[in-house]
């Protein structure tokens, strides 16, 4: 059509000027490179030195190149149109390469807008794998923050068989490589990363579409904050502007990380100093709740000595009550230090090799006596074999007094209540079961808070003891848990390391 045009036009110039031009058909040409691509150009200069021929040159009507003035003409016409068509063409894949882009820029900008929003490190790693894997045109990714010489993942698509939890910067990965060396791995090929990095390869999904990678570490100033890594389907992937996109993301993704891992322990430290503001008037309020009642009764207890006419079993027996008060303000504020010394990580053990028979015997020797006055059978099963643990021997019993103590508090007259130990795999393993009421579910998830009473009514204690025996087998470097059924009693374990002696011994055996 264009060419029919160029072809009226020209014919239209030679009756008005009485000369031939052919260069209208040059105009055709590179509208038609402009508009329709290479193909539809060159059709549009085949059928241009037709109607050259046919209208424009003589013989009139007939296509003959024998003349020398012909062919001249119609090279010349031809070098024009190829210079036209192929500048045409560059100037179009030059546009449509700038749009491309433009829109790739404008999907950047949106990409870092929402890391900038992004308000925790794993927010951060989901924008990148949603937003992130579009913009780089990703098929697979994964994204980590670092804690000390680990990588801990945030966040994974379709990266591995197994995803880990943690990525050692000792690893035998390309992500592990690029942290340790703190500058980008690029992998062309499958081929490059099987003889690169074999072990990783064998962790890549069976069906995963990548065939070029990219391991790159996130780094914020002078501070290594995480990585990332990206899989790509196309090799061509990493070509000099795809790795500028990746590297401008990836250094948006390290301060978005850096801010919003500021900004956790900002909100962190927040918490804490108001935990710790709750926890002081938790303490006054114990105090002023606690303590009242046994110093009422010392004041009491003076005030009647005073007077010189009490006959001797009286005042005995009011210097008992007097001293057992005493005793009881004196332990309400050794917990509440021990408290303050967990909260505050003061807590000082002095650890000693301990035969566990020995263990058992000191928390049982001041439980019977509470237990015959409140008719309730006090048993010890003692292990098997002789069992060692390393530990501090005041605060071991610590734990189980308060474990002792609170079964016996609980468990009714004429119950039952166990205590005894065993061996666990590098560990020992004490019990105290009892038959009391048992624990709700819901007052499990509590029963080691501080403060914390499944029954505000209840008097009998003030809610330390449990979280001071976790605080100290935890120093221990143990566990504690519970399990129990209401109505069925309770029974409480904490596991201990066995001491490096009985280790050896079980090793040697």
């Amino acid at each position: 059509m264009l060419t029919l045009v160029g072809l009226a036009v020209a014919l239209l110039f030679q009756r008005l000027r009485g000369v031939p031009d052919a260069l209208v058909f040059a105009a055709t040409v590179a509208l038609s490179a402009r508009y329709f691509g290479t193909g539809p150009s060159l059709l549009a200069s085949a059928l241009s030195v037709v109607a050259i021929d046919l209208t424009l040159l003589p013989p009139l009507g007939s296509i003959e190149l024998t003349h020398p003035e012909e062919l001249a003409y119609l090279i010349v016409f031809g070098v024009l149109v190829l210079v036209i068509s192929g500048t045409t063409h560059s100037l179009n894949r030059a546009v449509e390469t700038s749009e491309q882009l433009a829109a790739r820029s404008a999907r950047l900008l949106s990409v870092t807008t929402a890391l900038a929003e992004a308000a925790t490190p794993v927010d951060v790693a989901r924008v990148v794998l949603g937003p992130g894997l579009e913009l780089t045109e990703a098929g697979s990714g994964l994204v980590g923050v670092m804690e000390g010489r680990k990588l801990r993942v945030l966040e994974a698509r379709r990266a591995s068989k197994v995803l880990p939890t943690n990525i050692s910067l000792d690893g035998d990965g390309p992500l592990s490589e690029a942290l340790r060396r703190r500058t980008p791995v690029w992998i062309p090929s499958r081929e490059n990363f099987r003889e690169n990095f074999p072990a990783a390869f064998d962790r890549i999904q069976p069906d995963s579409a990548a065939n070029a990678w990219v391991a790159f570490p996130l780094v914020h100033g002078e501070e290594l904050v995480g990585g990332l890594t990206f899989g790509f389907a196309a090799r061509s992937a990493l070509g000099a502007t795809d790795r500028t996109f990746v590297q401008l993301l990836a250094q948006s993704v390290a301060n978005a990380i850096a801010r919003a891992r500021t900004f956790e322990r900002e909100q962190t430290g927040r918490m804490h100093a108001e935990t710790i503001a709750r926890a002081r008037e938790e303490v006054l309020g114990v105090v002023a709740h606690d303590l009242r009642n046994p110093l009422g009764v010392v004041g009491s207890v003076m005030q009647v000595l005073l007077e010189l006419d009490i006959a001797q079993a009286e005042r005995t027996k009011l210097l008992g009550t007097g001293s057992r008060a005493v005793q009881q303000m004196n332990r309400l504020i050794g917990d509440l230090l021990d408290v303050q010394r967990l909260e505050t990580g003061h807590l000082s053990l002095e650890t000693e090799d301990l035969t566990v028979d020995r263990v058992l015997d000191e928390a049982v020797e001041g439980m019977r006596h509470l237990a015959r006055e409140r008719d309730i059978h006090l048993a010890v099963l003692r292990p098997a074999q002789p069992l060692h643990v390393r530990a501090d021997r005041l605060r071991l019993a610590q734990v189980l007094g308060n474990l002792l103590g609170n079964a016996v508090k609980f468990t009714p007259k004429g119950g039952v209540i166990e205590l005894k130990s065993f061996n666990g795999e590098n560990e020992v393993v004490f019990e105290v079961s009892d038959t009391g009421p048992g624990v709700s579910p819901e007052g499990q998830v509590h029963l080691f808070d501080r403060f914390w009473q499944e029954h505000r009514a209840d008097r009998r204690g003030v809610g330390l003891g449990l979280p001071i025996a976790k605080g100290i087998v935890e120093a221990h470097h143990g566990r504690i848990w519970v399990e129990s059924e209401p109505g069925k009693g309770s029974r409480f374990y904490f596991a201990i390391p066995t001491s490096p002696a009985q280790r050896g011994a079980e090793v040697a055996a």
